[in-house]
């Protein structure tokens, strides 16, 4: 699967392409009905077509009517009227009906492939969706990462209950999100592991250390960051995720009795 085509430089999927206008394995004409429709809606492919149908059809009945009869048969007119009444009939009924089908199989392909790519309790990106959008050819200039990690995250699941752990992930989410301004991708690699890309200002905004409520319970997490240079994406994953070993080093010492 094809990942986004490109990320802004504010740290968003750009919507003109990526992975809900994937291919869905259709026919040049299928790909061709499909993208008429997400262009027009149905009302407009279906109008486009049926004129386009109506006018070849009036097209060859003259040619038909004019090589075998001649235009000056008392036949040819008529002959014209019956060939262009008939398919403005039949076409538009037809074509909506084909049209109908193809937006469904296109929002059912859009619901695949965003179950695909979405982190089924957080509503965030998943891994797959995330560095499959991130495939090293995205634009990243003035981009950070941040790593984020929910500390002792098993211990509080043990003391509190699964529904609490659920509780706690999703408010990670949201409040990365919240951060983000709608200006940053927000993911959640696996666990209690997040990853932010944002514009550098908005990354460095973060703490080391943050401190969080949900479910009226407060928790700690960890956060990494580092800057998006020439040396890649990958490069700035990994040195984010060494930050955050280091802060989780630092904060071990400073809690050690």
């Amino acid at each position: 699967m094809a990942g986004w085509d490109h990320i802004r430089t504010d740290g968003r999927p750009d919507p003109s392409g990526g992975f809900l206008d994937a291919p869905l394995g259709l026919s040049r004409l299928e790909a061709w009905a499909l993208t008429s429709v997400r262009r027009y809606g149905t009302n407009g492919h279906v109008l486009r077509v049926s004129i386009a149908v109506v006018a070849a059809s009036m097209l060859l009945t003259a040619v038909i009517m004019a090589v075998t009869f001649g235009p000056s048969s008392p036949s040819f007119f008529p002959g014209l009227a019956i060939g262009t009444l008939v398919p403005a009939m039949v076409a538009p009924p037809v074509i909506t009906v084909v049209a109908r089908l193809v937006s469904r199989l296109d929002e059912t392909g859009r619901m695949l492939v965003n179950a695909a790519i979405t982190d089924p309790l957080t509503g965030v990106y998943n891994r797959r969706g995330f560095f499959e959008g991130f495939d090293g050819s995205i634009n990243t200039e003035r981009l950070s990462v941040a790593m984020v990690d929910v500390d002792d995250f098993k211990q509080l699941n043990d003391r509190h209950g699964h529904p609490e752990g659920d509780a706690i992930l999703r408010h990670v989410a949201t409040w990365l999100e919240a951060h983000a301004e709608d200006r940053g991708t927000v993911a959640r690699l696996g666990g209690d592991e997040f990853v932010m890309v944002a514009p550098t200002e908005i990354i460095g905004r973060l703490n080391p250390y943050e401190t969080l409520t949900a479910a009226s319970i407060t928790y700690s997490a960890t956060i990494g960051i580092a800057p998006v240079t020439e040396t890649g994406f990958r490069t700035a994953l990994a040195e984010a995720d060494a930050d955050l070993y280091r802060n989780k080093a630092r904060r071990r010492r400073r809690d050690e009795p």
